[in-house]
């Protein structure tokens, strides 16, 4: 049940917890239980990516990579793959 899962992972992901915030971004990169955002994955991946999450910096730079919230940036993205 997605709807349980994304209301337990949104406690962890607002106490910084970078696995979590990881997978908000999953859920709606894909629109699993959520409306598909590009726009929020972005954010909660670099939520992730700040806190460390190699997933979550990887994330980013597909992100900047297929330009999915952004504009592609095939450096961004090269810069993201090197630090994850």
């Amino acid at each position: 049940d997605y709807s349980k899962a994304i209301a337990w992972y949104l406690l962890a992901a607002n106490q910084n917890h970078s696995h979590s915030q990881n997978y908000i971004g999953i859920f709606y990169a894909r629109g699993l239980g959520v409306s598909k955002d590009d726009h929020v994955a972005l954010e909660y991946y670099l939520k992730g990516a700040g806190n460390g999450h190699s997933g979550s910096q990887s994330n980013v730079g597909f992100r900047f990579f297929y330009g999915k919230g952004v504009q592609v940036d095939k450096y961004k993205a090269l810069e993201w793959f090197i630090m994850s």
